[in-house]
């Protein structure tokens, strides 16, 4: 795939060196340099521009390199955040631990698919998403997974509806 024309982006520099490589290898079979040695002078001339361009871009990116190297850059680096002084105690609320999640992730997909189960009318339908989200349901944290249609036909006659639920 052709990576963005962005000079910014390394892929950018290593794609047109991978291009110049790819190049200067078919030049070389090509001419059957490997084969005649009087061929070399014809490749070393066909050589030159693509080696100047890889040079040239290696010190391009060198030195937009050290331009964004944080030694260089340090006090500009400084000013991102502003510091104030606060005290921990005053500024972090205690919570009380029967607000702490005691689920992961994977448990309350278990649970989901159990749930699911238990829906006679939907379990043929849809399946549970392996993606779950923590939230605070009535000041209690849950999990909520949604439901993903079980394939592509399931997918397009149940598509008018929408997804008709989620699994807390």
């Amino acid at each position: 795939m052709i990576p963005a024309l962005n000079f910014k982006s390394i892929e950018l520099y290593l794609f047109v060196v991978f291009v110049c490589l790819i190049y200067l290898l078919l030049t070389i079979i090509s001419s059957r340099a490997f084969i005649k040695p009087e061929y070399l002078p014809y490749v070393k001339r066909r050589s030159r521009v693509p080696g100047i361009l890889i040079l040239a871009l290696a010190a391009v990116a060198l030195v937009g390199w050290l331009t964004g190297v944080t030694l260089f850059r340090a006090k500009s680096y400084s000013k991102l955040i502003s510091v104030q002084d606060g005290d921990f105690a005053e500024d972090v609320a205690e919570i009380d631990f029967s607000s702490v999640p005691v689920l992961d992730s994977s448990s309350a997909n278990k649970i989901a698919e159990r749930t699911l189960g238990d829906l006679s009318d939907k379990v043929s339908q849809f399946v549970v998403s392996p993606y779950s989200t923590q939230i605070n349901y009535k000041n209690t944290p849950v999990r909520v997974t949604a439901l993903a249609y079980g394939d592509i036909f399931k997918w397009i006659k149940n598509t008018k509806e929408g997804l008709p639920a989620y699994i807390i």
